[in-house]
């Protein structure tokens, strides 16, 4: 067995095992049937319908044994201590995980646990942890494209991984957008701290639209963009309002991983006005020819 036998077995008592597993303590049930039958007892002492944890009173090893039968008692009483301990981590673990997937076409906004707001792009994903006591540390998992709105709480950082990066702070508006090769960073309000082991020092965003994007391979961009353009796919619409087709394309670059070229370098500084569809990158690019009246090259 790779993993010890308690961590089966509280999977096992559970109905969570699998069938390997299942086979496994089968097959070690044929030889350790009383040892079995203790864990199976002290596993049914302890969990109930809520799955709380019900203290038990310690084990009463009678003076009169031998020193032998009194060692061989404390190890099986230690051991079934571990399997205890094992089930209880196993299903808290399970019950305080907190995972949310947006499986919409629309934006979907979530409340975190300590008022901040989250609000998820279609296919973008967060997941964080309770402790036993119900408490949310500030600390989040996400994928995909994300608008977080923190709370501030200055003795609580809040910090957000997405792969790579590490994003810390206090209490401030951000997007995070985590990609296959690449992680951008927006800021709208406030200030954060981005991190990586990829780059050889910490990246402060303090300006609003202040950017960072970093590859997978460790390479940085930082500039200021637009805030309101990059931001824009929260509305479902990305807005060309004063924006040049140079921002557009560095948009498109930058956010959805797309490259463009227009042959014409007399377009770059051209202003554009009106509006695409943010959930199709590829609708945003045809939108650009039918302004431009040219054919842009997708790379």
């Amino acid at each position: 067995m790779n993993q010890p036998i308690e961590n089966i077995l509280a999977k096992y008592f559970a109905g969570e095992a699998t069938a390997e597993e299942k086979t496994l303590i089968d097959q070690w049930k044929r030889s350790n049937g009383r040892l079995y039958d203790s864990y199976e007892r002290t596993y049914n002492a302890k969990f109930f319908g809520k799955k709380e944890f019900r203290k038990v009173s310690p084990l009463i090893i009678p003076k009169t044994r031998t020193l032998n039968t009194t060692l061989i008692l404390k190890a099986a009483a230690a051991f079934v201590g571990l399997m205890v301990l094992a089930a209880t981590m196993y299903f808290y673990s399970q019950t305080l995980r907190v995972y949310h997937v947006n499986k919409t076409a629309s934006v979907e906004r979530i409340v975190l646990p300590d008022g901040s707001e989250v609000f998820l792009d279609k296919n973008a994903s967060i997941a964080y942890k309770k402790d036993f006591a119900g408490n949310f540390h500030r600390n989040v998992k996400m994928t995909g494209r994300v608008f977080f709105h923190i709370f501030r709480d200055v003795s609580h950082p809040f910090t957000v991984h997405a792969g790579i990066l590490k994003v810390k702070v206090l209490g401030t508006r951000f997007t995070v957008n985590r990609m296959t090769m690449k992680t951008q960073v927006v800021l709208t309000h406030g200030k954060v701290l981005v991190s990586s082991l990829k780059i050889s020092r910490a990246v402060i965003l303090q300006k609003t639209g202040d950017q960072v994007v970093i590859e997978n391979n460790g390479r940085e961009k930082e500039n200021n963009i637009k805030a309101a353009l990059y931001s824009s796919w929260m509305g479902r619409k990305i807005y060309f309002n004063e924006c040049t087709v140079k921002e557009v394309m560095d948009m498109l670059n930058d956010s959805y991983n797309i490259k463009v070229n227009i042959h014409n370098p007399g377009f770059l500084s051209k202003k554009l006005f009106g509006s695409a569809p943010s959930d199709d990158p590829r609708l945003v690019v045809d939108a650009l020819s039918q302004i431009l009246h040219t054919e842009i090259e997708v790379q």
